[in-house]
């Protein structure tokens, strides 16, 4: 067993641990988007409608889906699909969090989920710049 995990490890290329990290973060945008689709939040979906909740619901879905399928491969043209994909999902709910946030009473406020939103993009942004150059990911050491 603790070879085969050895194995595994060694066929990540460098850095190995990035993309263990962004199959977990795929799998949470998947996740969510599951969560959203079948039960969207009543404070946010009652507000906007449940069309809207659905649609970023969906783009979580296929951009972790897509995410989960390509992040161990070299495609990372397909990986930049699923990032636009989940990129695009943030970017619905941090358009509908702002406008709740704006509209709201005074002393309510939707800043903490800004921030969550704000932080998400910080690592789809990263992982976009570090697969950004190559539609196919370069062999890092010789075999």
């Amino acid at each position: 067993m603790r070879a085969a995990v050895r194995w595994l490890w060694s066929e990540i290329t460098a850095p190995p641990h990035i993309k263990p990290i962004m199959s977990v973060a795929y799998a949470i945008a998947t996740l969510t988007g599951l969560a959203t689709l079948t039960n969207p939040p009543q404070s946010i979906a009652g507000e906007v409608g449940p069309v809207l909740a659905a649609v970023w619901a969906w783009c979580f879905i296929a951009g972790g889906a897509l995410g989960l399928a390509t992040v161990f491969t070299p495609w990372w043209w397909a990986e930049r699909v699923a990032l636009i994909w989940a990129a695009t999902g943030i970017a619905v709910y941090l358009f509908v969090v702002l406008n709740l946030h704006i509209l709201a009473p005074p002393g309510s406020s939707r800043l903490t989920q800004v921030g969550i939103i704000g932080l998400a993009s910080c690592l789809l942004a990263l992982r976009w710049h570090l697969i950004r150059v190559y539609s196919y990911e370069p062999l890092s050491r010789k075999r």
